[in-house]
C-alpha cells in the first residue's frame, strides 16, 4: 500500500499491512532465539577450555573415575610413549581416558592418564642409577597406584625420585611423577597426556 505525504508531492512511503509487522515480529523473534542459541554455546563451550595444569598434579583414580580396563602387559604402547625408557623386558600398566579429575575443567578429548611398573633392562637401569641425582620418594606416593598394579610393586622397594629423570622420560604433552626402584630396577609411572 503506498501513501502521499502532504505538503510533498510525489514522494511515496511504503506503510506495512498489520499482517506484515506480525510476520516481521515472529522473525524478529526467531533471530535473537537463535542469537541466545549461539551466545549461550559459546558460553558453555568456553566454560569447558581447559585450565593449566598445575605443578605437581597427577591424576588420581578415586572412586567418582574409576580405572578402566584390565591390567595390561602389551609394552609397543609404552614403548611408543616413552622411548626414553629404553627397552625393558617387562611392563604391566593400565591407561585410562580421564573424566572428573577433580581439577575444575573438563578434560580435552584426548585426555589420558596412564599408570605403568616397568623393568628397566641392566644397561638402562645402571645409566639411570648413575645419570641422576635421586632423592628418597615422597612419604605416601604408594597409596596412588592402582590396585590392580599392586601386586606387580617389588616386595620391598626403596623408591627413588629425580626431577631430570621424570622430565627426560616424560615426553612433551604429558606430565606426572616417574620413581625408581634402583634395586628391582623397576620404574613406577603415573602420568597424563592432555
Amino acid at each position: 500500500m503506498t501513501w502521499t505525504i502532504a505538503g510533498t508531492p510525489g514522494t511515496a512511503v511504503t506503510r506495512s499491512r498489520p499482517a506484515d509487522r506480525d510476520r516481521s515480529g515472529t522473525r524478529r523473534l526467531l533471530t535473537v532465539l537463535a542469537l541466545c542459541s549461539v551466545l549461550g554455546g559459546g558460553l558453555m563451550v568456553t566454560g569447558c577450555a581447559q585450565e593449566p595444569v598445575r605443578p605437581g598434579w597427577s591424576p588420581q583414580p578415586t572412586e567418582e573415575t574409576p580405572v578402566k580396563g584390565p591390567v595390561r602387559i602389551d609394552r609397543e604402547p609404552l614403548v611408543k610413549r616413552f622411548p626414553k625408557l629404553g627397552s625393558f623386558p617387562r611392563a604391566h600398566w593400565q591407561g585410562w581416558i580421564l573424566g572428573d579429575t577433580g581439577r575444575g575443567s573438563a578434560p580435552g578429548p584426548t585426555d589420558t592418564a596412564i599408570q605403568a611398573l616397568v623393568e628397566l633392562s641392566p644397561q638402562d637401569l645402571q645409566a639411570a642409577k648413575t645419570g641422576y641425582a635421586w632423592a628418597p620418594a615422597p612419604d605416601g606416593w604408594v597409596s596412588r597406584v592402582n590396585s590392580g598394579l599392586r601386586p606387580y610393586l617389588p616386595p620391598s622397594g626403596t623408591w627413588q625420585s629425580s626431577d631430570q629423570f621424570t622430565s627426560d622420560v616424560t615426553p612433551t604433552g604429558h606430565h606426572g611423577e616417574v620413581y625408581l626402584d634402583p634395586t628391582s630396577g623397576t620404574v613406577f609411572l603415573d602420568v597424563t597426556s592432555s
